[in-house]
């Protein structure tokens, strides 16, 4: 027998038929308004009828002779996306301490709909319960221009939300997708560890999507760049932010995991003792704050180096001196063992956090 290429086997899980799913499950509403924004965008250039538009970005395809909506098709343009996949959504929770607890919950919701409707739900919460404020900074520098800042990078934050939407496998139905958000860090887990030939080491060189028809039309939507260009620009952010290097997770090969560390909720002090801190000084209270809430001179040291500032355990030791002084870290144990540790000055709970404050 003649060897042969079957074009079949080569086509990606989201582009595949769903049995007994027909076209009377996308909306097509939905759909000429993202071809009509996506042409303006510069972004397509295929036909523009919405039938035409489903066949040629595999948002249909063909079973025998039925015409069956695809993964893609379902969770960017579903009327119900969750009637063919009811594990489909984000599970949003909104804790008050750094871990989970049950009695700790500030909000719980189940974020349910299209690709597009996840992310704008979840980007819109998210946004509005974090802090923001003006950078001290500029006034310590004599500076009298105002520059706001959140306590996350917008677009790292939204690059890591739409890679989880974009790059989860939506064939595990008994899983969700969560978005936990805590006083100093977000955790995004999507179903679906790393495509194979991608390591955590390697995730910003290494680019494959999972889901490149669902890729396709999130870049169309302007959600999304080129592959891999997402992580990229999460790194590049968080560098140009100053902040401790994103955590990325492959967890057994089954979930992936990104860590988002906020800014220091010093930041957005205006008054008292916060305001007369440095930057660097700020950047040591969240360090201490992620690692638990003590830490010790060459924990501090690695990670200030990982964020550009390059410092030595001796100016660590006199910035520290400064943050005991006026009491908002303490010295544990002696030595070589020597800790520091945040005192009950330096507040770790939600009331950093209050939305809107």
């Amino acid at each position: 027998m003649t060897d042969y290429i079957d074009l079949q086997k080569l086509r990606s899980i989201d582009s595949l038929p769903i049995r007994g799913v027909g076209p009377e499950h996308l909306d097509p509403e939905k759909t000429a308004e993202h071809i009509t924004r996506a042409v303006e965008r510069r972004r397509y250039r295929g036909p523009a009828g919405v039938e035409a538009f489903w066949k040629n970005t595999g948002c249909l395809a063909e079973d025998d002779n039925d015409l069956c909506a695809t993964i893609a098709g379902i969770m960017c343009f579903g009327r119900n996306p969750q009637s063919v996949f009811p594990n489909a959504i984000i599970s949003l929770v909104h804790y008050a301490g750094s871990y989970v607890h049950s009695n700790e919950v500030l909000n719980r919701d189940r974020i349910d709909g299209t690709i597009f409707d996840q992310a704008s739900r979840v980007q819109e919460y998210l946004f509005n319960n974090m802090r923001k404020g003006m950078n001290l900074e500029n006034l310590h520098r004599g500076s009298l221009e105002r520059e706001d800042v959140y306590q996350w990078p917008l677009p790292a934050v939204r690059e890591a939300l739409v890679n989880l939407l974009g790059h989860r496998d939506y064939t595990q139905r008994g899983v969700v997708a969560d978005v936990l958000m805590f006083p100093t860090h977000i955790l995004m887990t999507n179903p679906g560890g790393l495509p194979a030939g991608v390591t955590v080491d390697r995730i910003a060189e290494v680019h494959e999507s999972r889901n490149p028809i669902i890729a396709e039309i999130l870049r169309q939507a302007g959600l999304g760049e080129e592959a891999g260009q997402g992580v990229d620009t999460i790194l590049r952010e968080y560098e140009r932010a100053r902040l401790p290097r994103p955590q990325f997770e492959d967890l057994d090969h089954k979930f992936f995991r990104v860590t988002l560390v906020g800014r220091a909720p010093e930041t957005f002090y205006e008054g008292g003792v916060y305001a007369k801190l440095t930057d660097r000084q700020r950047r040591i209270l969240a360090i201490v704050r992620t690692l638990g809430g003590q830490a010790t001179a060459q924990q501090i040291t690695g990670q200030l180096n990982t964020t550009g500032d390059l410092i030595q355990h001796r100016q660590v030791n006199r910035e520290t001196t400064q943050l005991i002084e006026i009491g908002l870290l303490r010295r544990v144990g002696g030595s070589h063992q020597t800790q520091y540790e945040l005192t009950e000055n330096t507040p770790t709970q939600a009331s950093f956090f209050s939305p809107n404050s």
